[in-house]
C-alpha cells in the first residue's frame, strides 16, 4: 500500500529582520561617497549575520546605484554580494550621515530550516524525518525573494516504521524569514 505524507506549517528561519537595523557613518561631502557608504556597510551586514548564526566566507561587496546622491534624507538602491548571493536593499542616508541598510529579500538558515522543518514535520506526520533544503547549492544560508519558493526533500520512517520520502514546498512569506510550508 503506497501512502503520501500531508502536512503544512509555518516558521520562521530567517534573519533578514535584524539586518534592516545595520548602520554607520560616513562623510557624505566627499567625492567618493559611494564607495564609502558601500566600505561602511559591508562589516555592518556581515557582523548582523554572524549574530544570528551566519558566518560569511568573503566580506559581503556592497555596491550602490551608480551615480547615487548620500545627502541626507536620501534613500539609495544598493545591492549586497553575499557569498555569491546577491541581496537587493536600499539605503537611507541620516541626517547624521549614518546609513540604514534594509534588505529587500530574505536571507534563510538553511540549518534551522533543516531542523525545523524535520520537528514540524514529525509532529503533522509522527515519525523520525530528516530533511535536506539546498537551493543555494552548499550554502549554509539562501537569499529568498518574498513570495518565492523552493523546495526540500524530507526522508525518514513514519510511526509505523516505514521508509518514506516527500518534498517540501517552502513559501517565503516575508523579509524577516517567515515561510509556510506544505508536501507537494
Amino acid at each position: 500500500m503506497n501512502t503520501r505524507l500531508i502536512a503544512v506549517g509555518s516558521v520562521v528561519i530567517g534573519v533578514a529582520a535584524t539586518m534592516a537595523g545595520c548602520s554607520g557613518s560616513v562623510s557624505v561631502g566627499s567625492s567618493p561617497v559611494a564607495t564609502s557608504a558601500a566600505d561602511a556597510l559591508s562589516p555592518q551586514i556581515a557582523a548582523a549575520l554572524k549574530d544570528r548564526g551566519i558566518t560569511l566566507k568573503t566580506a559581503p561587496k556592497v555596491t550602490c546605484a551608480s551615480g547615487a546622491d548620500f545627502k541626507p534624507g536620501t534613500t539609495v538602491a544598493c545591492s549586497a554580494d553575499l557569498d555569491g548571493q546577491p541581496m537587493p536593499g536600499s539605503v537611507v542616508v541620516g541626517s547624521d550621515g549614518s546609513l540604514d541598510w534594509t534588505a529587500q529579500d530574505a536571507v534563510l538558515d538553511l540549518t534551522t530550516a533543516q531542523s525545523t522543518l524535520g520537528q514540524q514535520l514529525a509532529e503533522k506526520v509522527p515519525g523520525t524525518w530528516n530533511v535536506a533544503c539546498t537551493p543555494a547549492g552548499s550554502a549554509t544560508f539562501y537569499i529568498a525573494k518574498v513570495g518565492g519558493t523552493f523546495t526540500c526533500s524530507a526522508t525518514g520512517t513514519n510511526a509505523a516504521g516505514k521508509a518514506e520520502s516527500a518534498t517540501i514546498e517552502v513559501t517565503v512569506k516575508d523579509v524577516s524569514g517567515n515561510v509556510s510550508w506544505k508536501v507537494i
